[in-house]
């Protein structure tokens, strides 16, 4: 018994730990929408982070290994890669970057001499965010039944929400939103 709950702690900090390691500006954006007094956006933004979380907690704990490897490669990923253009730029990426990397991939080898440091630290981060997602939930057996009901596809949500809000901005308006997602979301659209 307690070696599961270790095991839930661990998985719960690794979790605990990508999110805000790969979410910058996060705290920035609501002080932004709090002074600017734009509260539906602040609603919507919130909105947005809740169901994302919730998703990432979904894909986490669901009880199947091969779901949650599924979902942890993407999502490691896509964090890795806002987290590496982070390292790089100092900001986010947005839809317009995502073209551009398009455009210029057939540099993507010198590009990678250059920045070796931050490809390093992206590695290091789709490996953690893998590890956390994908390994066993240790869940008690009652909460282990209820989230077998979960539908595997309740990661897809944040994706579609934040595609929503990017086309409806015209290219913008993913600032601050979750790094598990929003890359995905980005590339969804492009």
């Amino acid at each position: 018994m307690r070696e599961g709950r270790s095991l839930l702690a661990l998985k719960c900090a690794l979790l605990l730990a990508v999110i805000l390691l790969t979410n910058h500006g996060f705290i920035d954006r609501i002080r932004l929408l709090i002074d600017d007094q734009r509260q539906l956006t602040l609603m919507i933004f919130s909105i947005i982070w809740v169901i994302s979380v919730l998703a990432v907690l979904a894909a986490a704990f669901y009880p199947n290994w091969i779901i949650r490897l599924l979902w942890a490669v993407p999502l490691a990923i896509s964090s890795a890669a806002a987290y590496g253009y982070y390292l790089v730029q100092g900001s986010e990426f947005f839809i317009f970057d995502v073209l551009n990397f398009w455009t210029v991939r057939h540099e993507a080898h010198r590009a990678s001499e250059f920045y070796s440091n931050a490809i390093w630290w992206s590695v290091a981060v789709a490996i953690l965010g893998v590890i956390a997602i994908a390994m066993p939930p240790s869940l008690p057996p009652l909460a282990t039944r209820k989230t077998r009901y979960w539908s595997p596809l309740v990661p897809m949500l944040p994706i579609v929400l934040i595609a929503g809000v990017v086309i409806y901005r015209e290219g913008k308006g993913s600032e601050a939103l979750p790094k598990q997602f929003s890359p995905l979301s980005l590339a969804a659209i492009a």
